[in-house]
């Protein structure tokens, strides 16, 4: 490589590792997502291991395979079973309860449709250089900390109803709102 090239890369190079420091030392908003998983007994698994910003409250496991008999509920999360793409869950007291934790036998046509997060999440929304009423810059970051469910029919309405590209939606605007 020629002299002008190689200053050309170290200047890029030099550019880039500023640029890489100036972003770790910004947070972003945590995204509230919804995965497709392979199968629901890693769910707790997926729950557990943050990745970056993102915090997934609904895993979506693939289909089980045409001729198994058995399926494995995770415990710790809130599950939502389906047959024929229609909720087979057991009521009680008039309230359709959801998927009971560990080993169940059915037919391929039943299976575990969705699992939510029983644990607290954490929803951070860091705020730069926003004018505030009187006209004066802040910098500022809040902290949400929310639990889906834990009554059955709470977990259904957030997954049927709300879901979570939408609650990350509304959050993202309460926040910003609720800044100014």
């Amino acid at each position: 490589l020629s002299p002008v090239c190689l200053g050309s890369l170290r200047r890029a190079a030099s550019i880039n590792a500023e640029y890489m420091g100036f972003l770790t030392l910004c947070k972003m908003k945590t995204q509230i997502t919804q995965v497709n998983i392979g199968n629901a007994r890693d769910a707790q698994q997926i729950f557990n291991k943050a990745a970056g910003n993102t915090v997934p409250v609904v895993l979506v496991p693939g289909s089980r395979w045409w001729c198994s008999l058995t399926y494995t509920v995770p415990s710790g999360v809130s599950c939502i079973s389906q047959r024929f793409g229609a909720d087979c869950d057991t009521i009680e007291n008039g309230v359709m309860q959801l998927t009971e934790p560990g080993f169940h036998c059915g037919p391929a046509w039943t299976q575990v449709k969705y699992c939510v997060t029983k644990q607290s999440c954490t929803y951070d929304a860091p705020v730069k250089c926003c004018p505030t009423v009187d006209n004066v810059m802040v910098d500022c970051e809040l902290t949400l900390v929310f639990q889906i469910g834990p009554e059955p029919q709470l977990v259904r309405d957030f997954v049927y109803k709300l879901g979570a590209v939408r609650f990350n939606e509304f959050l993202n605007g309460a926040v910003d709102e609720a800044m100014r």
